[in-house]
């Protein structure tokens, strides 16, 4: 798997995350562990420790998860350059936020170096 693909696939594991961890809420107790809810709970423990590690990593974490927050799972389909306004960044800066996010939640999933 190339890493084009790999970004997208990690970038759709994010996206789709309250999503999943909703229906991982409704169907862990009820269920013995399948292949595809053990996939579900490593994603969702990869995305809650990179949003951890993002709040920790500097002074202006808690300003970083404000922003992929938004970009990931507003209701609205935000475009960047409007989110980067609305945090009063750069949108280069916030790219760059998102796209490092995105790299350590493939990282704690082992799909990237």
């Amino acid at each position: 798997m190339n890493k084009k693909v790999k970004l997208d696939f990690v970038k759709f594991e994010i996206y789709c995350y309250p999503l999943t961890k909703k229906l991982l809420n409704n169907f862990v107790p009820y269920t013995t562990h399948t292949s595809v809810a053990l996939h579900q709970m490593q994603v969702v423990e990869a995305i809650e420790t990179a949003l951890n590690l993002t709040r920790n990593e500097s002074i202006n974490g808690e300003h970083k998860l404000k922003l992929i927050f938004a970009y990931f799972w507003s209701n609205t389909n935000p475009n960047l350059e409007r989110l980067a306004m609305d945090y009063h960044v750069h949108v280069n800066t916030a790219q760059l936020w998102i796209k490092k996010f995105v790299k350590k939640v493939g990282e704690i999933l082992g799909l990237f170096d």
